[in-house]
């Protein structure tokens, strides 16, 4: 039987268009010998963003209204959220 990670470097493998040795290559690049891998740094939110799906939501409307639109500051500063830190958030 194979295992759950195998199962998921051929998903991975097969929706890229890569073999599945270059996803573990991949993978083994980015987490390190799996030492490291338990050493993940903590997702830092924004100021007065509560939950990511907030700050999913957040971008989704600046996003919709641009960025860089007074619109866009004005939501923010009513849900008490800095534009440019939500923008370098994402």
């Amino acid at each position: 039987m194979i295992g759950v990670s195998a199962q998921r470097g051929i998903g991975v493998s097969a929706q890229c268009g890569i073999g599945v040795n270059a996803v573990k290559r991949i993978k083994h690049q980015e987490l390190g010998n799996g030492e490291e891998s338990d050493q993940v740094e903590p997702l830092t939110l924004p100021a007065g963003v509560k939950s990511l799906k907030q700050a999913q939501r957040l971008a989704d409307v600046c996003d919709y209204l641009g960025f860089d639109t007074p619109e866009a500051a004005l939501h923010c500063r009513r849900e008490h959220v800095d534009l440019d830190e939500l923008r370098r958030f994402l």
